[in-house]
């Protein structure tokens, strides 16, 4: 047990189920279940024969594939016998897909009308540039359009959101996908967006997105505005700063992106907005408390100077301390705590140590401390 693995900060899918609460949660990726099982007693999407534009497969590849298909189980979930020779060579030949190598190949794949060919190129990536072909992107929607799979429909949506539309050509085509009848398709396209291009058809197509019937969609629609990969341009900025002000409860979701946003001032925004929405806990949801406490983690992370993070652990402490707020929330605040500032946290446990609702927790914390603090002074005498 380590520290470390207490409060590491939650991983985007767990974000958007604690922000999804009170709606529809997210889906997981479930080849064996769902829209999966069903689909197989349907026609299948796809093939050189429904699907123009579809490349030439290299022959290496082609006869990998051949030899992992002997691996199938064949049943309606597509699944495959992993430690089968021809799936394991498949599964392992990281080097021939490195670089875009096979990006040809792996399109072809999303084309064919045989599930098991598609739940091959599942895990394999195809590089963002490789979309920026208009042939390329036209046969991704055509396959988009055909595909009735849950899981694969998440991939081509994240695909589809990598189009630059505009550049190539294809922004009536691109915009209509938001229109896509599964939503886990526009909830993947929502968040590839903004990270591939902020152009006024980019933007365009997230409002859209952000105004979908679906909630799932919403949350991954708003989330998507920030990130590593989004630079602060003023549309995306602007639209941003719109959603730290909702009504309902996805303005926790505009004030995580907001953490994390490169926008001038974004930031000291998020915190602001943080601390006017706790100062009455007991309105403080369980969907927006869980949210409002990873997004004080990235704040944290992020802080620029020691009274920056001072500020944030003071905010942090304001969803630990009130017990009128769901259990939940006050643990992942303490781990916040931990994880912004370990000496002023570890102080602090102690605090809560008689709390009915903590205590197991603080417990929990504080024999991971002795323990790490064990092995390190053992680490020291050697």
């Amino acid at each position: 047990m380590t520290l470390r693995s207490l409060v590491r900060p939650l991983h985007l899918s767990t974000l958007l189920f604690v922000a999804a609460c009170g709606g529809s949660t997210p889906a997981p990726a479930d080849p064996s279940g769902g829209a999966a099982a069903s689909a197989t007693t349907a026609p299948e999407a796809g093939g050189s024969a429904a699907i123009p534009g579809l490349p030439a497969r290299d022959p290496k590849l082609a006869e990998m594939i051949k030899a992992a298909l002997a691996c199938a189980k064949n049943d309606e979930f597509h699944s495959f016998d992993r430690e089968c020779a021809g799936f394991k060579a498949w599964d392992e030949a990281d080097e021939l897909f490195a670089g875009g190598k096979a990006d040809d190949t792996l399109l072809s794949m999303w084309g064919d009308p045989d599930p098991n060919v598609r739940h091959l190129a599942l895990p394999k990536r195809i590089k963002p540039a490789y979309w920026q072909d208009k042939g390329h992107a036209q046969a991704l929607f055509a396959i988009a359009r055909a595909e009735k799979i849950r899981d694969y429909l998440s991939q081509l949506g994240t695909f589809a959101g990598q189009v630059d539309g505009e550049k190539v050509g294809l922004a009536a085509e691109q915009k209509d996908l938001a229109k896509h009848p599964s939503a886990d398709f526009r909830a993947r396209f929502a968040a590839a967006l903004i990270p591939a291009a902020q152009t006024p058809l980019a933007l365009e197509i997230e409002q859209i997105l952000i105004d979908d019937g679906e909630k799932d969609v919403r949350v991954y629609a708003v989330l998507g505005l920030a990130g590593e990969g989004v630079p602060a341009s003023d549309p995306v900025c602007k639209l941003l700063t719109k959603q730290l002000a909702r009504a309902d409860d996805l303005h926790a979701n505009g004030i995580q992106a907001a953490a994390v946003s490169k926008c001038p001032g974004m930031r000291d925004q998020a915190a602001a907005e943080i601390d006017k929405r706790t100062a009455d806990p007991t309105k403080v949801t369980f969907g927006a408390g869980m949210a409002y406490a990873s997004a004080l983690f990235s704040l944290c992370y992020r802080a620029e100077s020691p009274e920056a993070k001072k500020k944030i652990f003071t905010l942090t402490r304001k969803l630990v301390d009130p017990k009128s707020l769901d259990r939940s929330i006050r643990e992942k605040a303490l781990d916040e705590l931990l994880s912004c500032d370990r000496p002023a946290g570890e102080k602090l446990l102690g605090t809560f140590a008689k709390d009915k609702d903590l205590a197991q927790h603080v417990k929990y914390l504080q024999d991971a401390i002795n323990e790490r603090k064990a092995a390190d002074a053992k680490n020291k005498k050697k």
